[in-house]
């Protein structure tokens, strides 16, 4: 999460499937100046149903684990 922090939200995108937009679009975050979502306002039962989402899911995902490059 702090790596994500630190890129500016416009670099998200690339990381964000539908299911991970819809979590993150329930967390109702406030904008920053950037227009990007604030995400050092996260609650800690947000905090880790994103970690859950991003890192945890992310492992299971058929494509990564069909990759056979190290």
């Amino acid at each position: 999460m702090t790596a994500l922090k630190e890129l500016k939200c416009e670099y998200l995108q690339f990381f964000m499937n539908p299911k991970l937009e819809a979590l993150i679009g329930t967390f109702k975050l406030p904008k920053t100046p950037n227009d990007g979502l604030d995400f050092t306002k996260v609650t800690t039962e947000q905090y880790f149903a994103f970690r859950h989402a991003f890192v945890q899911e992310r492992m299971y995902n058929e494509t990564f684990m069909a990759n056979t490059g190290s």
